[in-house]
């Protein structure tokens, strides 16, 4: 995928960074020699949008200052070297109140619950397995634009933050990148001092459970209250902005290679009654039959341009339960066959 065609496709994406957490690729990648000025133009940024570290900014214009960052620094691994100089404050409260924690266990935990607040596309799974403590995160993104400097950003942050709050270097035993290997890994090796896979499942951090029990050195039982109860102000704040819709778009998306989503499915992960979500969104002047077929053309256009997937393939991930009714619907939204769409695009 040619440059314009990735950050167009990130800026369709509904996911959104803190001002913060961009504030720290462009420190780093200033640091390397990277024009302050260039970065933001390049993400279309200016200064004032940054000033809030708390403020919400689309993913497209995180993945453009990577984009300009890895240019302008010729460094593939920024995403890695970024995770490397990470603070608390580039993970806005959730780094003040998880360094404030007791123990590395409390620290962790707070992640799946404040994770939006530094990134609200991702979801984080902690799971104990055979005395093996596994972090994974999951970019929340289609495979066809699984991102290797988000990737390694999300987790060599987890580490980096994780030695400083303990003073502890050495305890993983293995890490996990889905993006594919790059020709030099020597870097990994050095900064995770353990055996890293690609091409794997997920991204994840994995090491003896035992390690949760390491006290932080910073804990602060006032500060934690403190900054927990500021993580849930920023928090609720983040998902008042969102209109329902928006909600059920980011569902959709996942749900769609897993068989047509019915309205039923989607109301039980908001917690919400079926008849609730259809008053909401009739209150906000549009239908879940509209956003299923947004998103499913979404979908549609970006694997017929994108991919070599057959048409049958691309049915099934957007659940239809045959081609030719992905083929009809498709006429609809576009007005020609998914056949020809491709043939013009190619």
């Amino acid at each position: 995928m040619n440059n314009n065609k990735l950050l167009a496709a990130y800026e369709a994406c509904y996911h959104t960074v803190s001002a913060s957490y961009a504030q720290c690729l462009i420190d780093v990648a200033t640091r390397q020699g990277a024009d302050h000025s260039s970065l933001l133009e390049a993400a279309a940024l200016t200064s004032e949008a940054l000033a809030t570290p708390s403020q919400r900014l689309p993913l497209g214009k995180m993945i453009a200052l990577f984009e300009s960052a890895i240019e302008q620094c010729a460094d593939p691994l920024i995403g890695l070297h970024m995770g490397q100089q990470v603070q608390a404050r580039t993970f806005s409260a959730l780094g003040y109140a998880a360094m404030s924690c007791a123990t590395l266990g409390e620290a962790i935990a707070l992640i799946p619950r404040y994770e939006s607040l530094v990134y609200d596309g991702g979801k984080t799974t902690v799971s104990a397995n055979h005395q093996q403590l596994t972090v994974s995160w999951d970019a929340g993104l289609p495979a066809s634009l699984e991102y290797q400097a988000l990737n390694e950003v999300i987790v060599a942050g987890w580490l980096s933050f994780g030695r400083w709050i303990t003073g502890e270097q050495g305890w993983l035993s293995e890490v996990r990148f889905r993006h594919s290997a790059p020709l030099d890994c020597s870097g990994y090796d050095r900064f995770f001092g353990c055996p890293v896979h690609f091409d794997a499942d997920d991204n994840a951090l994995c090491g003896p459970d035992y390690f949760t029990d390491l006290p932080l050195l910073q804990h602060d039982g006032e500060l934690n209250t403190l900054m927990a109860r500021q993580a849930d102000s920023l928090l609720t704040k983040i998902q008042a902005k969102q209109t329902l819709a928006d909600r059920i778009s980011h569902l959709l998306d996942d749900m769609l290679p897993k068989g047509k989503p019915q309205p039923s499915h989607v109301a039980s992960a908001l917690h919400i009654s079926e008849r609730t979500l259809r008053r909401r969104l009739q209150h906000e002047g549009v239908s879940f039959t509209q956003l299923l077929n947004t998103a499913r053309f979404a979908r549609a256009k970006h694997y017929l341009t994108e991919t070599p997937l057959s048409l049958l393939e691309i049915a099934l991930l957007l659940g239809f339960s045959e081609q030719s009714s992905f083929t009809s619907a498709f006429q609809n939204w576009q007005g020609c066959s998914p056949s020809q769409y491709r043939k013009d695009r190619s």
